[in-house]
């Protein structure tokens, strides 16, 4: 029975991690489910228009990441777990970034220096999990309205 391409991204995912082994009969049936889901990226179509045989072993996991990306494969914390430390950190520093229950941002401070999460790796973790501060906590950006703007 075929393997659904889920499955197939795992085994790619983890063979090119060394979890498991990465093979070219696998990059060739994803590449297959993948165009018969209607991708057609240059990745897929190199997978179906090679033989498995004829990969070679250097070139498998540029394949294989390939095919990964062009599935819009995205492992969970259960495949890359280091992902989820990665995440407590990112929170951690959103959290010390947020002002104390009750109290307000410093005068002239509030979106003028970038937070600290900013400049960590773990700075797609947090704009994933806070993409946008909550609006107690942005500064306010006053604007003339265009009715006042406009001279007579």
């Amino acid at each position: 029975m075929d393997d659904p391409p889920e499955a197939l991204c795992v085994r790619l995912h983890r063979g090119l991690r060394g979890e498991g082994p990465l093979t070219a009969a696998d990059a060739a049936a994803l590449g297959c489910a993948l165009l018969d889901l209607g991708h057609d990226g240059p990745a897929v179509r190199e997978a179906v228009e090679r033989r498995p045989a004829d990969v070679p072993p250097a070139e498998l996991p540029g394949l294989a990441a390939g095919l990964l990306a062009e599935a819009g494969f995205e492992p969970g914390f259960d495949l890359v777990p280091e992902q989820l430390e990665t995440l407590r950190r990112a929170l951690d520093t959103v959290l010390q970034d947020l002002p104390a229950p009750g109290a307000a941002w410093s005068s002239g401070t509030a979106g003028t220096r970038p937070p600290r999460a900013w400049s960590s790796p773990a700075v797609g973790c947090t704009a994933a999990v806070c993409p946008s501060p909550p609006a107690a906590t942005r500064p306010r950006r006053w604007r003339p309205s265009p009715r006042t703007s406009r001279r007579a």
